[in-house]
């Protein structure tokens, strides 16, 4: 039997990704004009994750202007 986890005690390693996954568990006390918002907003935070170069270290790499 599997055990459910709250969303809100995962974490990826990746703050975007895990920002994104809190706001999306906490829909459900959230009024239901603001849940496509959200969804968007989580959207467009996994989407830069997944294009977002990393370190290895589990965090998006940061890349100063001056790097190629």
């Amino acid at each position: 039997m599997e055990q459910e986890q709250d969303a809100s005690s995962l974490s990826t390693g990746y703050s975007g990704v895990d920002e994104a996954v809190a706001a999306i568990g906490a829909l459900g006390d959230a009024d239901l004009a603001t849940h496509v918002a959200t969804f968007e907003r989580a959207h467009d935070a996994l989407r830069a994750a997944l294009t977002s170069p990393i370190d290895g270290s589990g965090e998006e790499e940061a890349h100063s202007a001056t790097e190629a």
